[in-house]
């Protein structure tokens, strides 16, 4: 402690010098900690809004209070792509190899939940849509049971849906439809050229394309336009 006549230091029955001047240092006490903890690491990827039918941001209101008290490691996992922003992934594939690491995602966005099942990890979608949109939708044709209508959101049906999300049947589903999607997702090998070559003209790049698109202005994109597109 540098300077250990501050009130910061009382309280204790013994201070043990870590390092300082005349002595050899020692080991930090987080050198004791667990090489592994069971606590599960979380991605969150939500957006805003609030209109008519867009509930964004009272569901914002509800998830991250909620998220707040559970006991995680809180990961942002935002779906938009940046160039200049750290805190963002820059291409799709920085991005698949975020969600790939995650536990679970909670998210009401459609590419958080299309990508996380890409990757084989459990997604608690919210559509914050009234009525349902395209997060219903994608998880309409994942098959993906986990999802919840931003008007009725509750702590009660996240509560449950987190539990079966960190399952080992919550992982296993993710899985099966990581494979699910695999199959349904490519395009037939008559068609690849055509469609890689469409891909390339409208500047969008899938992921493992190994590049991005070209360099917009703001840095971060719109979420019309940034989006990461989902292999048709």
């Amino acid at each position: 402690m540098v300077e250990p006549d501050r009130p910061a230091a009382g309280g204790f029955h013994r201070i043990e010098a870590r390092d300082g001047p005349g002595s050899a240092p020692s080991p930090d006490l987080a050198t004791a900690a667990p090489t592994m903890s069971a606590t599960p690491a979380v991605g969150v990827a939500l957006t805003y809004g609030q209109g008519e039918r867009r509930h964004h941001d009272s569901v914002a209101g509800v998830l991250l209070p909620w998220l707040a008290g559970k006991d995680c490691a809180r990961v942002e996992a935002d779906t938009r792509l940046a160039y200049d922003e750290w805190s963002h992934c820059r291409t799709p594939d920085q991005y698949l190899s975020l969600v790939g690491r995650l536990d679970a995602l909670v998210t009401d966005r459609l590419h958080g939940l299309v990508l996380a099942l890409r990757a084989g990890v459990p997604v608690l979608a919210v559509d914050p849509v009234r009525g349902g949109a395209k997060v219903s939708a994608q998880a309409e044709v994942a098959r993906w049971p986990a999802l919840l209508p931003g008007e009725d959101l509750t702590t009660e049906l996240l509560d449950h849906w987190w539990d079966w999300c960190l399952s080992p049947v919550g992982a296993a589903t993710a899985r099966r439809r990581r494979a699910r999607l695999s199959r349904t997702s490519r395009p037939s090998a008559a068609a690849a050229p055509e469609y890689a070559a469409r891909r390339r003209t409208a500047g969008c790049l899938a992921p493992g394309d190994g590049g991005t698109r070209p360099r917009r202005t703001p840095a971060v994109r719109s979420p019309a336009a940034t989006r990461i597109q989902e292999e048709r």
